[in-house]
């Protein structure tokens, strides 16, 4: 990995970070109210969070940025708007 990828992977992982304490934040609001209604919002965030927490473990393991399907890299175009994304752009579009 050279070094401007290792910069951008450092910038990512603070905005993955930060995102996963607003959502960690807001599934404790969610929790915390009464009623089951609720119980989509939680299950979506709890879901949303187990991904940012994935996305933290490729960076750690130096796969972040490498489609999970083609194992081409993915554009930081892509990573940038999805910074958790595991597949680059043609491989979702073939995964929908």
């Amino acid at each position: 990995m050279n070094d401007s990828r290792k910069e951008f992977c450092k910038t990512q992982k603070n905005v993955i970070e930060k995102k996963l304490e607003i959502f960690q934040e807001e599934l404790k609001e969610y929790e915390e109210l009464p009623g089951e209604e609720h119980l989509i919002l939680i299950n979506n965030y709890s879901h949303k969070i187990k991904i940012l927490k994935e996305a933290l473990f490729r960076i750690k393991k130096g796969a972040y940025g490498i489609c999970r399907s083609c194992h081409k890299n993915i554009g930081e175009k892509r990573l940038s708007m999805v910074p958790e994304t595991e597949l680059c752009l043609q491989c979702a579009k073939n995964h929908q």
